[in-house]
């Protein structure tokens, strides 16, 4: 087990080591506040997808299944599943329609 004093020198040192990589990669590129803000296009569908999944699941994914499981059996795991991927496969045709009415945002 480290001291206290060993445990923040690695913390300072882990924190400033990030800190100038991230202000070295923000020097880096020079991009407009639009390029920003709004990242039209600059990724890929892959990229997309798991990022709004990973948004709108979080943590609580780790722990909602078990408690439900716990609760109310392999229905409420297959509930809970069903529940969490409703949303996705109702926006799944909403979005192609608007990419189709709204094509530059």
């Amino acid at each position: 087990m480290l001291d206290s004093t060993a445990t923040l020198i690695w913390l300072f040192s882990f924190t400033a080591i990030f800190a100038i990589a991230g202000v070295w990669y923000a020097r880096r590129a020079q991009d407009s506040l639009e390029d920003y803000v709004i990242a039209r296009n600059s990724q890929s569908a892959t990229a997309t997808i798991l990022t709004l999944l990973a948004s709108s699941l979080g943590a609580w994914i780790l722990f909602s299944p078990a408690e439900a499981a716990t609760f109310g059996g392999i229905g409420a795991v297959i509930g809970y599943a069903v529940g969490s991927m409703s949303p996705r496969f109702v926006m799944m045709p909403l979005g192609q329609r608007m990419r189709e009415l709204i094509p530059e945002g």
